[in-house]
């Protein structure tokens, strides 16, 4: 299969105009201009989408995918408020959702992204029904398996708001092994990942980190998302530890940044994934980079939730593995990752009060860089031959584009999720003409208008 478009982004080398890129199984075999291309394959398909860019999907390196069916519930809170609100209304719940009811959440969620460009996702979950829809879609990526000891730190309204650490680990572990069974042969991966540095205690990070490792498997964490967790980790006061000492969890005070506090576990490291760092100090960024962890940016859930801006501008400059991600529908409402490049440069511009992140180098960090920070960048992440075949055509020929002199400016700037016409993960259709074609849509809608009713049927449309 040949695909011919005006326009060529391989990402790790120059722009192609009269480009085309040719497919042979799961994998790329040339990318050039039309014409070297068809020389080369003469007797391949041509698919050619005229006035349009293939560039690689789009790597969302952080969401919960299971949370799509509270897009919109509690709006307009900061992050503390929209925890509470969250719990509250899922306390009023007559019964707690069905695996089911989850499952096609978490299936609304994937035919949004999907159909936005996204090829490869980092999605955390505690429970099956998100590895069992990112398989049949037959998307790429890194499933997390979540797990605390200790969250009534965070909700000290939860039902189980302490448990006891080493049954998590326990659990965790058969999961885990239950998880590699499931995905094997497939396009997802398996990780772990303690909640937070205060919702997950150091024998149980420690703990995490050692069986990840043991089965050579990736790690994550929520890190330095909000003020409050810093205050909680250096000193045990402000809410958290106020919600601590509620919840019975006796918690010794570090007199550490909570970057400090995980590298003084040994937590840090090229295999972890850490998500948000949206208050760091110079210290957090240069251990950061010196243990070569990467970090999932996601700005619009930040902004949402009154977090701040994640000093991103600093980090890259260190060198510290820095990818793009848009959090669950629950806090960001949108799993569209055209708009999250657009958030992501906009937002470092407004604090900077000047142009210090391009489109180009914005457009890497939702490809190639954020590959990168899920071990995943020798595979994917570019157009280049040898590479699985993961990429997306983007239409060019609409008024939403129209002028176009720079096709990376309006892929960042201009672009939406409906001008994406065409998307392949490792040499397989996944979207065409705009359809999806892995995940029935219009089932998934029917199952979620009866998840909708139910939460609005207990006065939970909005908090």
């Amino acid at each position: 299969m040949i695909i011919c478009s005006e326009w060529v982004l391989p990402i790790t080398s120059p722009l192609i105009r009269d480009g085309a890129v040719c497919i042979k199984g799961s994998l790329i075999s040339s990318v050039g201009t039309r014409q070297e291309v068809l020389m080369k394959n003469p007797y391949d398909d041509i698919l050619d989408f005229g006035n349009a860019v293939t560039l690689p999907g789009l790597v969302n390196c952080h969401t919960h995918l299971r949370d799509t069916l509270w897009r919109g519930t509690v709006d307009d809170q900061d992050f503390t408020s929209w925890q509470k609100g969250w719990v509250d209304m899922v306390h009023r719940m007559p019964r707690r959702l069905t695996e089911e009811e989850l499952y096609y959440s978490c299936n609304i969620g994937l035919c949004e992204a999907i159909k936005s460009g996204t090829t490869c996702f980092a999605d955390i979950s505690g429970h099956g029904y998100s590895l069992k829809s990112l398989i049949e879609s037959k998307i790429r990526g890194v499933c997390f398996l979540e797990a605390h000891d200790q969250i009534g730190t965070l909700i000290p309204e939860s039902r189980n708001p302490k448990k006891e650490t080493d049954s998590v680990l326990e659990e965790t572990r058969k999961e885990t092994e239950n998880r590699l069974y499931i995905a094997k042969s497939t396009l997802i991966d398996v990780g772990i990942a303690p909640h937070a540095p205060y919702s997950a205690s150091p024998d149980l990070i420690k703990g995490l980190a050692h069986i990840a490792r043991e089965m050579k498997l990736r790690l994550s964490i929520h890190l330095s998302e909000c003020k409050e967790e810093a205050k909680f980790i250096k000193k045990g006061d402000g809410i958290f530890g106020e919600n601590a000492r509620r919840s019975g969890i006796e918690w010794t005070p570090r007199n550490k940044s909570p970057v400090e506090y995980l590298a003084s576990l040994n937590f840090l490291g090229e295999d972890v994934l850490a998500v948000h760092c949206t208050h760091l100090t110079d210290t957090d960024i240069r251990i950061l980079a010196e243990t070569k962890t990467g970090v999932a940016h996601n700005p619009v859930s930040n902004a949402k939730l009154a977090n701040g801006v994640a000093p991103i501008l600093k980090m890259l400059q260190r060198g510290v593995k820095v990818g793009l991600g848009t959090d669950g529908a629950q806090t960001n409402n949108s799993l569209n990752m055209f708009e999250t490049m657009k958030y992501a440069i906009l937002l470092q511009r407004a604090i900077h009060e000047k142009p210090v992140l391009t489109a180009q180098r914005t457009l890497q960090l939702a490809t190639i860089e954020g590959a990168e920070t899920l071990g995943l960048d020798h595979l994917i992440g570019s157009l280049e031959k040898g590479k699985r075949a993961d990429l997306i055509v983007v239409n060019l020929g609409t008024s939403k584009t129209k002028p176009t002199y720079d096709p990376v400016s309006s892929l960042v700037y201009t672009s939406s999720c409906n001008q994406v016409e065409f998307v392949i993960v490792d040499g397989k259709i996944l979207i065409e003409n705009g359809k999806i074609l892995t995940i029935d849509e219009e089932n998934a809608l029917k199952k979620m208008e009866r998840i909708e009713e139910l939460v609005e049927e207990n006065g939970n449309s909005r908090i």
